[in-house]
């Protein structure tokens, strides 16, 4: 499946810089349903896909190209539905340095992003050295479990957020304060309940397959 997953892989590749490309029209323009449409249309195609190919049993070529389809589709779905508002209705308002060093920045963050994300079972696994593979999965399950009701609605509004903030924050930094402090505040609150939750919870879930101890 070697040359399949590759093939998916650069089709991905292509595709992700046109969802980055018209996603960021999208939220120059403000067309908040439009970056909403894409971001939506991107998800439930990859879960449809991804979802019939592995119930199908297909091997991992196939997988590979269910994940990678729905970022051409939802691009070209997207821009049909949008192209009227979209078209002639932007521009570039920086030098090419700048926008180079722009788009540097962009793909560091989102880099770093993704270690932490995707990348971050491969990471906890090689540190894991010789702990039992139970005990790597349980850790791993934890930090996802308690990490996702936090990244998802951060990705999912950080357009929001750079956009409203860009012009603000030179005016008043308050407001992105009190986001931040908001955002660690309810981590500290959802991390309190977990303390006390999350043993019943993973006892619920999975029996004494995967625990881990409360303060972890």
């Amino acid at each position: 499946d070697a040359v399949a997953m590759v093939a998916a892989l650069v089709v991905a590749l292509v595709a992700y810089a046109g969802v980055a490309v018209l996603s960021g029209m999208f939220y120059g323009l403000k067309l908040w349903r439009a970056v909403a449409g894409l971001t939506i249309a991107d998800a439930v195609l990859r879960l449809v896909f991804v979802g019939a190919a592995l119930l199908g049993g297909a091997g991992p070529g196939v997988v590979a190209w269910a994940v990678a389809l729905p970022f051409p589709l939802a691009v070209g779905a997207l821009w049909l539905l949008n192209r009227g508002r979209v078209a002639g209705r932007y521009a570039v308002d920086v030098p090419p340095a700048r926008l180079a060093h722009n788009a540097l920045n962009t793909v560091g963050g989102a880099v770093a992003l993704g270690v932490l994300t995707s990348g971050l079972p491969l990471l906890i696994g090689v540190a894991g050295g010789a702990t039992p593979k139970a005990s790597v999965a349980a850790l791993v399950f934890v930090i996802i479990l308690t990490r996702a009701p936090l990244v998802i609605p951060l990705l999912a509004l950080q357009g929001w957020l750079t956009v409203h903030f860009r012009d603000r924050i030179k005016e008043s930094p308050g407001p992105a304060v009190l986001v931040t402090g908001g955002v660690l505040g309810v981590s500290l609150l959802v991390a309190a309940f977990a303390f006390v939750l999350e043993p019943w919870l993973l006892q619920a879930l999975w029996g004494a397959k995967y625990q881990v101890d409360a303060a972890t």
